[in-house]
């Protein structure tokens, strides 16, 4: 395959994920085409958690700014160019949040549809979308009954703006960088969302080699498929699967916003909690989804 360019309260709530495919990784599919999904598996209500009130270390500490160079030398073998790469996480503060509400699983394509069948969102175009040649695809689209376009896999090809209107819709909003990193990272300041080490297997990533030979899929996978990837609060693939918008403009250049998460062409560092990719508004692109969140009642 070519590479890439480079104590928990749940709650049923109107934003977001829609419900989890079923099948493990060991049994997925591992080419284009999307499998035949019933409705069930995805028109239930989709879940949120609370995250309690507390503070977040903003960024990256010492131990876990070490941990994340660690991991990017593994695949670049460059430190003092990871350091530089890594350096708009420095240094790191601590903030207090209030509680808030966020979307166990990413937005399924099938979620985002019903958005656009009730005339709140705007439609996919997956002909204009960037493909960045990953594995098969051509340079611009994703054809039709790609898996990419499974009704029960995280939408991807929105824009931050066209995600904002799809949480609007459903009684949310986008996660700023502070409720998304609280929300994968917890009390205890963790490398990644399921603990300090890293499991190749809990989640959904970028093999250097071959996609989908160690996780499973070569593209994306049924939301919520990788339950030992959970977060502290319970969150799935907020490490793997795709990036997420969040409402943060990047500090740096205030025409781009962050995203967090990693996705199915990352590698390790990119799954650290504390990771930040800026991205220019209005991209739409087949690695880059969203999930909602919203005010916990006070």
């Amino acid at each position: 395959m070519k590479r890439a360019a480079s104590g928990v309260a749940i709650v049923l709530a109107a934003c977001g994920g829609g419900a989890a495919g079923p099948a493990p990784p060991s049994g997925a599919p591992s080419g284009g085409r999307a499998r035949v999904v019933a409705p069930a598996e995805h028109e239930r209500e989709p879940e949120r958690v609370i995250v309690p009130a507390g503070e977040v270390t903003f960024g990256a500490g010492d131990a876990a700014f070490a941990a994340e160079v660690a991991l990017c030398v593994g695949t670049r073998g460059d430190a003092d160019k990871c350091r530089a790469r890594l350096g708009h996480e420095r240094p790191a503060r601590r903030e207090r949040l209030l509680s808030f509400a966020i979307d166990v699983r990413e937005v399924t394509n099938a979620a985002y549809a019903a958005c656009v069948a009730a005339g709140a969102c705007a439609p996919i175009d997956f002909r204009a979308c960037e493909t960045l040649g990953v594995a098969d695809l051509t340079a611009a689209g994703v054809p039709e009954g790609h898996v990419l376009r499974a009704p029960n896999h995280p939408v991807v090809c929105v824009s931050e703006a066209e995600a904002e209107a799809y949480c609007r819709h459903r009684g949310g909003r986008l996660p700023i960088e502070l409720e998304w990193e609280r929300a994968a990272e917890g009390d205890d300041e963790r490398v990644f969302p399921w603990g300090n080490d890293w499991r190749p297997a809990a989640l959904n990533w970028g093999e250097d080699d071959d996609y989908g030979r160690v996780d499973g899929y070569v593209y994306t996978a049924p939301v919520g498929s990788y339950p030992a990837g959970a977060g502290p609060f319970g969150t799935l693939d907020q490490a793997g699967n795709v990036w997420e918008w969040t409402a943060s403009r990047y500090e740096k250049a205030p025409d781009k916003r962050v995203t967090r998460g990693g996705g199915y062409v990352a590698t390790p560092a990119a799954f650290a909690t504390n990771h930040r990719a800026p991205q220019p508004e209005g991209r739409h692109t087949v690695n880059i989804g969203f999930r909602c969140v919203a005010d916990a009642e006070r």
